[in-house]
């Protein structure tokens, strides 16, 4: 009978949604532990992990703000991966002349690419201007460097060890924290300032507009 047809279908529907949400949070889970490890293995002591909703880059930074109880919008964070398209080294192995930098910039700021390229050409005192020339990289190549997928690139705990460059904005916040990609579009990391930068080596740098 089709009322019978229709219960087996709602049942089934609900079966693989159940599912779906299983899989979801065991993936979540195995992120958070992944990222928890990477803190402690690197002698992080005060690292926050926290969920948010899968609709979290639907709202506005303020909604973001309360959901992490961070400070202020000032305090949110993102992770740029950028490839010196003309780099003279094919790789990451200098940090003064890598072909690619992850840079942490605040959500209310802009990357500036010209002050990024005179910091790295002034690490660089006999390369030419032409060897610079900064642009962001595709998803898929910043998914493949850093092992994380869009909206969960953390500064830490890359597939490949990227030179970090911090922007000094976030060195002058007050408290001295800040959230960034904790791994999982739906997991963020909050980390103490001074803690981040003595353990994974980021330079500060004036990197934004």
């Amino acid at each position: 009978p089709e009322g019978v047809l229709e219960q087996r279908l709602e049942g089934q529907l609900s079966a693989l949604d159940k599912l779906h949400a299983l899989l979801y949070h065991t993936r979540l889970e195995a992120c958070k532990r992944r990222m928890w490890t990477v803190c402690v293995n690197l002698g992080l002591h005060s690292p926050l992990l926290k969920a948010v909703p899968e609709h979290y880059y639907s709202l506005e930074l303020d909604q973001r703000r309360a959901l992490l109880s961070a400070p202020s919008t000032a305090h949110l964070c993102k992770t740029i991966i950028l490839e010196n398209t003309v780099c003279t080294m094919p790789d990451c192995f200098d940090p003064n002349n890598s072909r690619y930098y992850g840079v942490v910039v605040q959500y209310e700021a802009r990357l500036h690419a010209d002050k990024l390229l005179r910091l790295v050409r002034s690490w660089n005192p006999g390369l030419a201007k032409s060897k610079f020339n900064f642009q962001l990289c595709p998803h898929a190549t910043s998914e493949e460097l850093s092992g994380y997928k869009f909206n969960a690139v953390a500064p830490l705990g890359l597939a490949t060890p990227i030179p970090i460059i911090l922007s000094h904005k976030i060195s002058q916040l007050e408290p001295r924290m800040f959230w960034m990609g904790g791994g999982h579009p739906d997991l963020k990391l909050g980390l103490g300032v001074g803690e981040f930068v003595e353990r994974t080596g980021a330079r500060i740098a004036d990197a934004t507009y």
